[in-house]
């Protein structure tokens, strides 16, 4: 140390080896724990992975339709007389339907859905102003849900 304020500081760097290797082999002990772990998730990824893909296809590729499925935000949002919503279900996907509820969970309308590529047209002079949600199911599974609001 410095007894002054000319004095020039000095440094023993035989005092800093240790420390610095203490602190390498501390890290590197932490990375072959973290490389060991990632190594056994991805194995366990892998059989997952394989498994799902025996499951779809020994299962008539009906897990793999269903996830498939989805809806898209109704248009317009929010809608004053008329609102469309759109949906896919991949082929060979089930029994669709379309359920709105009111922000309660109550169902309101359901409507069955058939196409691929399809669309339903709502007048929304049907319902009075609110927020209302609207679910996707296939074969009695939710499979998603978009909100829509109604104004007057």
């Amino acid at each position: 140390a410095a007894k002054n304020d000319n004095d020039v500081y000095g440094l023993r760097y035989a005092e800093f080896v240790v420390p610095l290797v203490k602190a390498v082999q501390e890290l590197s002990k932490k990375n072959d724990e973290l490389t060991k772990k990632n190594d056994g998730l991805e194995e366990r990824l892998s059989k997952l992975e394989t498994l799902m893909n025996e499951h779809t296809i020994n299962d008539n590729s009906s897990y793999r339709n269903i996830s498939l499925a989805y809806l898209k935000q109704n248009l317009p949002n929010p809608s004053n007389s008329n609102t469309v919503i759109r949906y896919h279900l991949p082929d060979n996907s089930g029994r669709a339907q379309i359920k709105i509820t009111d922000i309660k969970g109550s169902t309101i309308k359901v409507y069955n859905a058939s196409a691929a590529q399809g669309s339903l047209n709502i007048s929304t002079s049907e319902l009075p102003a609110g927020t209302y949600n609207y679910t996707l199911y296939v074969n009695d599974k939710q499979i998603d849900t978009k909100q829509m609001v109604i104004i007057k």
